[in-house]
């Protein structure tokens, strides 16, 4: 039964990606303030998702917004004075 769980938790990880490193988000719906925490992104640094073929620039993704996640997602950090 416990390896059940393992199992189950382990389908649930879904893969992304930051400044095209790889790694496995342990839900499929975090906060701005999650993601910074899996990517290490320094405080002073921007967030953001790609957006790719949408006709908007790419989305900031502040510590507060809850941010629905699928495989294969790319984010990216910009430092301050660098436009996203």
């Amino acid at each position: 039964m416990a390896s059940e769980v393992v199992r189950a938790e382990v389908e649930k990880a879904m893969v992304v990606f930051f400044n095209k490193k790889r790694f496995e988000a342990p839900k499929d719906t975090m906060t701005g303030k999650e993601l910074r925490t899996l990517f290490s992104v320094p405080a002073q640094n921007k967030l953001y998702k790609e957006e790719p073929g949408k006709p908007h620039e790419d989305t900031l993704v502040t510590d507060e917004m809850v941010v629905h996640l699928k495989n294969g997602d790319h984010f990216y950090d910009v430092p301050p004075g660098v436009g996203g």
